[in-house]
């Protein structure tokens, strides 16, 4: 890589001006010319005396050209070669709060809309990016070894500025990182080019976080931490957190150090203003951490290079996008930004620590006014002329810090939490969040706002398709009250009574381009249940919108109603491709192959989403249906027992019990060693478990009784001492099934004193076979405890029943099974 690609890439203004005072480039003029370009952006001087002929030798090659593409570049040429404004970093402006937008904006956003998703409204300066774009599309340009960095670079800036995922964007960045990943690969990092090759890997990782594909994002990172040779360590230490704690506890605290022992460069002396607690709160600014020697003093306290530090916020993004979000991953991330807040390096990275622990502390009642003052300050702070645009850019793109009007609607965010409502609705105004402030109208009941707002809008924009669903979302959802009536609403209402005609409207003026309004269609027809009418809306708006998640599964649920396997298959596939630990598609996902007797790709779905779902025991009953389906009966007894484990004391299904038993049984007749033999163990150390857990279920019990008398029938020799030990066994379990049955009330109601007389006389059948077995080896001791134990209880069953079942069937026969053991007994 030249001298001129890496000082850009690095947005290293220290070695731009080195390199313009080289020989190299004084004698070359137009090279001279476009090194004090590239120098006065990085200082934020966008207007110059040479400037226009830049952009003017910039725009030639646009001659070659057709009429039509040249034609549409005509309005951002003239805006370039004449002067130019310069823009603040990362603002976007609104005159008079009105989101008026110029000819020039609504052009560029326009031409920005891919894939039927729409670029954020009211971004200024969109022309820049959609001119970048253009010319990163040509090839005469790509020979440059940086092309394909900058290309995913203005790519994911793109992006950023709309509604949803895109796929043509994802496709272009893959495609970049396949270069990049062979331009770059981490065996060739030196000390020289490890910054160059961390800021990539980190910036990779970033945009696969932002695509929510994590585990490539972790790679990335864990990639650019071997680059720098970054050391780091979470672990804990005793300390306090409050200043009245008396008692010191263990404290998560991240060790770090870099590879060199000082950082590499200085920066600005300009930092973020840090909110401190107020002086009445018993919180620490962080927790005051007992250090023992030198070597743990260095690991906490020691500076670290800037980029060490952008890992170190890029690993703590990582632990918040894979993890629930509950207080214990917010506690986790905390030692990764207390590292980098207590050793300031760089303004933006800064910027990006507080930022982090201001979103975190939101969820707090104690540190939430803190983090609302924290929120104010970083959006202020983008107003200040100081530091300079060169010191904002150093590591803008390994931060994934937001714009601006993303910074502003995480305090509206903020500001409806703690019911700062008005204070919400001055930013959605400002930036034109039309829909953010209906979702807060509607959430404190105040639909009567909500209505006012978006028929206003539609009234004074009726060509923008997204307040046309905005609309036809109140209507949906019931909140069009009429006792809220809104002037011009009569007008608008009798040409679309319904929701499906507002959404159609927009559909309509996008000039069937808006993914969203078909997307509503279709989900407003399955809530009907109207699945068949709902398939071709999904079907549109993903032929635009191909990355929207939710729509998959919702569609592949409409066609799975509708029995088209085929398309709900290929719904499914989609979401597990996008989203691959969503276990409820894993799930349908098996479901949809099993319909279409596919059994093992239908087990290979569901035991991923069993592995993903591991407390979800709806998830392992399905994967329980499909190993047995699939005749995969080992995964089935590891099921049964995960079952067991997350039901505890409930109900199990067992009737899948008696199916292994059934299988057991063919497998023993057909082939004892190794597959009886193996099934065997594992149905013993199934039954052990269960009851070890369900000890009531008589179902369970007589599942465990007839597995011992299975294989005291599998035994062929009738003398052997192995099969009256199976028999006892068996005995022995049908007791305990008897005792779970004889609960309060049986011998007065049909149905239980069926289902216990059923029992007893199968457990005395079964000891009269012990007996009789005992009988021929001349074992009377053992004959005449079964043969007793048996008269007991059908004594005792048939006193307590015969007053209301003397004259059943049920009964009778217990009296007459009496009536042998007695006569055996004599």
């Amino acid at each position: 890589m030249n001298i001129l690609e890496r000082c850009l890439v690095l947005s290293d203004e220290v070695g731009l001006n080195a390199l313009k005072n080289t020989n190299e480039f004084t004698s070359d003029l137009q090279k001279s010319e476009i090194l004090s370009f590239a120098i006065d952006i990085l200082n934020g001087n966008y207007k110059s005396d040479y400037h226009p002929s830049i952009f003017s030798s910039i725009f030639n090659p646009l001659a070659d050209l057709d009429e039509e593409e040249c034609k549409n570049y005509q309005l951002v040429k003239s805006l370039l070669t004449g002067e130019i404004k310069n823009p603040e970093f990362l603002e976007i402006k609104n005159e008079s709060n009105s989101c008026r937008t110029s000819t020039l904006q609504k052009y560029a956003i326009s031409e920005l809309s891919i894939n039927g998703e729409s670029a954020f409204a009211v971004t200024i300066i969109p022309h820049y990016l959609l001119i970048a774009k253009c010319f990163l599309d040509r090839d005469d340009i790509s020979n440059l070894e940086t092309y394909e960095w900058w290309k995913f670079r203005v790519n994911i800036t793109h992006q950023r500025l709309m509604s949803y995922f895109t796929e043509t964007i994802l496709n272009s960045v893959s495609k970049s990182f396949e270069y990049l990943d062979a331009k770059y690969p981490i065996e060739k990092v030196t000390e020289e080019n490890d910054e160059l090759f961390a800021r990539y890997y980190i910036e990779k990782g970033l945009v696969d976080y932002y695509f929510r594909r994590q585990r490539f994002a972790y790679q990335s990172f864990e990639k650019a931490k071997q680059a720098t040779g970054l050391y780091m360590n979470v672990t804990g230490k005793f300390g306090v957190k409050t200043k009245y704690q008396q008692y010191k506890t263990a404290q998560l605290v991240l060790e770090a150090k870099s590879r060199t022992s000082k950082p590499k460069t200085t920066e600005s002396d300009l930092l973020p203003e840090v909110v401190k607690h107020y002086e009445d709160t018993h919180l620490l600014e962080t927790p005051n951490i007992d250090l023992t020697d030198e070597e743990e003093k260095e690991l906490t306290l020691s500076s670290l290079r800037p980029v060490d530090q952008a890992i170190i916020l890029a690993m703590c993004i990582d632990i918040k996008n894979t993890n629930p979000d509950h207080g214990i991953t917010q506690g986790q991330m905390m030692p990764y930004i207390n590292r980098v807040i207590e050793n300031p390096q760089n303004w933006l990275i800064q910027s990006t620590a507080l930022l982090l622990r201001a979103k975190i502390q939101a969820e707090t009642v104690g540190t939430l006014i803190r983090s609302i003052e924290q929120m104010e300050k970083l959006v202020s702070q983008l107003q200040n002329p100081e530091p300079n645009m060169s010191t904002r850019l150093k590591y803008f793109y390994c931060l994934g810090y937001p714009p601006i009007f993303e910074l502003q609607r995480e305090l509206a965010f903020i500001y409806t939490k703690s019911a700062l409502l008005e204070s919400a609705l001055v930013i959605y105004r400002k930036y034109g969040m039309f829909e953010e402030m209906m979702k807060s109208f509607i959430s404190l009941d105040q639909e009567n706002r909500a209505k006012r707002v978006v028929i206003e809008k539609v009234i004074e924009d009726p060509e923008n398709p997204l307040l046309w669903c905005m609309l036809g979302d109140l209507k949906r959802s019931e909140k069009l009250r009429q006792e809220y009536h809104v002037e011009g609403e009569d007008e608008i209402l009798s040409k679309y009574p319904t929701c499906i005609a507002m959404y159609e409207k927009a559909w309509e003026v996008s000039e069937h381009r808006f993914a969203r309004a078909k997307r509503a269609l279709g989900f407003y027809y399955t809530e009907i249940n109207q699945h068949e009418s709902a398939i071709p809306e999904f079907e549109a708006s993903l032929a635009l919108s191909s990355l929207y998640t939710s729509a998959w599964f919702i569609y592949g649920y409409c066609c799975m109603k509708t029995q088209n396997w085929k398309k709900a298959q290929t719904a499914y596939s989609k979401v597990v491709q996008q989203t691959p630990d969503d276990a409820e598609a894993w799930s349908n996902l098996a479901n949809v192959h099993l319909q279409q007797g596919n059994k093992k790709a239908a087990f290979l779905a569901q035991q991923e989403a069993a592995r993903i779902a591991f407390d979800g025991w709806r998830i392992w009953q399905n994967y329980l249906y499909i190993c047995i389906e699939a005749n995969e009966f080992d995964c089935a007894i590891s099921a049964v027992k995960r079952l067991v484990e997350i039901k505890q004391d409930k109900k199990l299904d067992t009737d899948v019990l008696f199916l292994f038993l059934r299988v057991f049984k063919i497998l023993l007749e057909k082939s004892p060693v190794p597959h009886g033999e193996r099934l065997k163990k594992e149905l013993s150390d199934m039954f052990e478990h269960i009851t070890n857990t369900i000890s009531l279920d008589p179902h369970i019990w007589k599942a465990y009784s007839g597995y011992y008398e299975i294989l005291a029938d599998s035994v062929l020799d009738e003398h052997s001492e192995e099969k009256i030990k199976y028999l006892e066994l068996a005995v022995e379990k049908r007791q305990k099934l008897v005792r779970s049955l004889q609960m309060s009330g049986w011998e007065r109601e049909q149905s239980k004193f069926g289902f216990v007389a059923f029992s007893v006389s199968e457990l005395v059948k079964l000891q009269i076979r012990v007996a009789s077995w005992y009988k021929q080896h001349d074992k009377e001791d053992k004959e005449v405890s079964h043969l007793s134990q048996a008269e007991d209880l059908l004594k005792s069953v048939t006193k307590r029943s015969q007053e209301v079942f003397k004259n059943t069937e049920e009964f009778k026969e217990l009296a007459d099974l009496l009536e042998q053991v007695q006569q055996a007994l004599i």
